[in-house]
């Protein structure tokens, strides 16, 4: 006989908005009901945030500016 597995208990999105947290700077994210560490982002992740950021941004700026 084998012993039944113990599910964490699951967690609605409402709930987990509502949440306090653990009182630290963790950041986390809800995967199917479970509360979930999220790993940190990499160098390359911001590299490529910060460019779209700027493309984005000169597009829209330039297309103000032909617009007025």
């Amino acid at each position: 006989m084998t012993a039944a597995r113990k599910l964490p208990p699951q967690m609605t999105g409402a709930d987990f908005l509502c949440g306090e947290g653990d009182g630290t700077d963790t950041r986390c994210e809800l995967v199917d009901g479970v509360v979930r560490a999220m790993p940190s982002s990499t160098n390359a992740h911001a590299f490529i945030c910060a460019n779209l950021i700027r493309l984005i941004g000169n597009h829209s700026f330039a297309r103000t500016i032909v617009a007025e």
